[in-house]
C-alpha cells in the first residue's frame, strides 16, 4: 500500500516544519509551499491525495487557491482540509460551499488532527473504489 501525500499550504515556515514532522512521524509523506503561487505551480506537476490549506496568507488565498483547486479538472477530486486561525462561522460555511471534506481551526489537538486526515484519506478511497 502507498504512503498517502499530504500537500500543506501555509505562509508560516515554523507551521510548515511542524506540521510536516507530525505527519511524518504519523506515517505520511509531505510536501509544504508557502503561497498560493507556490501551490498552483506544485499541483501542476504533482497529485498528492490531499491538500490542508490555510487562509490567510499574503497574495493569493486559501479561498483562491481552493475555488483554483476546485475549477481544474486534474485537481477537483483531490481532498481539501482547512487548517486556519479562522473560526468564524461564516468562514466554516463558506469553506463547506467551496468544496472543502473539512475545516479544522487552529490550535488544535495533534491526535485529533491526524484522525481527521485519515478519516478524509479514507472517504476518499472509498468514494473512489466506488466509480
Amino acid at each position: 500500500m502507498a504512503i498517502p501525500h499530504i500537500f500543506f499550504v501555509d505562509d508560516d515556515k515554523i507551521a510548515c516544519t511542524f506540521v510536516s514532522t507530525r505527519l511524518e512521524h504519523s506515517g505520511f509523506n509531505v510536501s509544504c509551499a508557502h503561497n498560493g503561487q507556490e501551490a498552483l505551480q506544485f499541483l501542476k506537476e504533482n497529485t498528492p491525495d490531499l491538500i490542508i490549506l490555510d487562509l490567510i496568507m499574503p497574495g493569493m488565498g486559501g479561498y483562491d487557491v481552493l475555488e483554483k483547486i476546485r475549477a481544474n479538472k486534474a485537481t477537483k477530486h483531490i481532498p481539501v482540509i482547512i487548517l486556519t486561525a479562522r473560526e468564524d462561522e461564516n468562514d466554516k460555511a463558506k469553506g463547506v460551499k467551496m468544496g472543502v471534506d473539512d475545516y479544522i481551526t487552529k490550535p488544535y489537538v495533534a491526535e485529533e488532527f491526524v484522525a481527521r486526515i485519515s478519516a478524509v484519506l479514507k472517504k476518499a478511497k472509498s468514494a473512489q473504489g466506488k466509480k
